[in-house]
């Protein structure tokens, strides 16, 4: 239901997630990956019951939303759904397109009383741990902030003395931008200039031991 969504902890907030609820779900190591709403390729990569990741059909107000790769078009916001199904076994002749899962999703719709939310999820440096090679450096944590924010409104489409569309039309609005600054903390080796002249004679591992370069 949409009020279980909503207290999920959806990672990357992405709704199509839920389905790792499924017995048989799993992702692949990208699908791990937090991503933006927009980018739905990665989060999409879901097998069920060892079916490929192709094979899932994902319906949005029984709209397919996929292109080629068998990858989510669009992700609608989590605080703008208001039910997830998932089927994964003996489907019926209208998914017939379907060899691993059917996952449907059904938005919100306004109501008679017009209601709305306001919401935020925020991520920052300040709540983070140092990763293992910040520790073993004793350098500063790595710039990481994250946050999602966003809005819903819904209600009867009237209007003064010409229109009142309690219990006949509604309307549901929602908007959600993400915002995001990280950096991330590389260890490499590059060459000295005697190594790149072909010297190797003080060749040294980074604990200062020198390596004996053999013919």
């Amino acid at each position: 239901s949409g009020d279980t969504i909503a207290n999920l902890p959806i990672n990357g907030r992405n709704i199509y997630m839920v389905t790792r609820l499924m017995p048989g779900g799993n992702t692949s190591a990208a699908g791990e990956r937090r991503q933006a709403q927009s980018w739905t390729l990665a989060p999409s990569n879901i097998s069920i019951n060892g079916a490929p990741v192709q094979g899932n059909a994902v319906l949005v107000d029984g709209v397919i939303d996929q292109f080629g790769t068998g990858a989510m078009s669009y992700g609608p916001t989590t605080d703008s759904v208001q039910e997830v199904q998932v089927q994964t076994f003996a489907l019926s002749a209208e998914y017939g397109q379907s060899a691993g899962s059917i996952t449907s999703i059904t938005s919100k719709s306004g109501t008679n009383k017009p209601h709305g939310s306001v919401y935020e999820n925020h991520n920052s440096t300040r709540l983070n741990a140092r990763d293992f090679f910040g520790n073993k450096l004793n350098s500063p944590k790595s710039q990481n902030r994250y946050n999602t924010y966003g809005v819903t409104f819904g209600g009867p489409i009237y209007i003064p003395r010409l229109y009142d569309g309690c219990n006949q039309m509604f309307f549901f609005f929602t908007y959600e931008a993400d915002r995001e600054l990280f950096g991330y903390r590389a260890v490499s080796t590059v060459p000295t200039a005697a190594i790149r002249d072909g010297d190797f004679s003080d060749y040294r591992l980074t604990d200062g031991r020198l390596v004996q370069i053999y013919n």
